[in-house]
């Protein structure tokens, strides 16, 4: 009977020229609207890892939650009143 090989879910230690080139195409997928999560989960790494490579990167982060729609103003809704 042979015992399975432990599995380690902790990703690679990557090296510096690795990393900045991952650390790139992330830049380029966020700035794309790409969310963070979504990177994250693409390649295995934590979402507090992804976040924290881009901020040193000096990326500009988006505002949390998403993109917000401002509110259709009620003058601009088609049938509200009497035409």
């Amino acid at each position: 009977m042979t015992v399975p090989t432990p599995v380690s879910h902790k990703p690679r230690t990557l090296t510096l020229p690795e990393r900045e080139k991952l650390v790139e195409e992330f830049a380029k997928r966020y700035r794309s609207g790409e969310s963070i999560r979504v990177i994250a989960e693409s390649v295995g790494r934590p979402y507090g890892t992804v976040h924290r490579w881009l901020a040193e990167a000096g990326v500009q982060m988006r505002p949390r939650g998403g993109s917000r729609q401002k509110p259709m103003p009620a003058s601009a809704v088609v049938g509200v009143g009497g035409c």
